[in-house]
């Protein structure tokens, strides 16, 4: 096993393999493995929030702006701004 090892000091690997760099972002990939924050005694992301708050606002934003406008086009087009918001929220966190 040590040999093997060995073989990853030569002076010619270091020629093929740059060294990696402490200051590089992390791949995508990586950044949704990292931990998640425990809320009501379990481990629950920002994902996980929106995706159970979507509902709730959804209805609550549909009712409120049909109450207010009687415009099903502004309920609709609150409906999608909110939907962008859990969108942004859920794959980069908060603001």
């Amino acid at each position: 096993m040590s040999e093997r090892l060995r073989i990853l000091e030569r002076e010619s690997s270091y020629k093929i393999f740059a060294p990696l760099d402490p200051g590089e972002q992390l791949p995508r990939e990586l950044l949704f493995e990292r931990p998640t924050r425990h809320l009501w005694g379990s481990e629950m992301g920002w994902q996980h929030f929106a995706g159970i708050a979507w509902i709730p606002a959804l209805v609550a934003t549909l009712g409120l702006y049909m109450w207010q406008y009687r415009s099903a086009a502004v309920a609709l087009a609150m409906a999608g701004l909110l939907l962008i918001t859990f969108k942004l929220i859920a794959f980069n966190g908060p603001p």
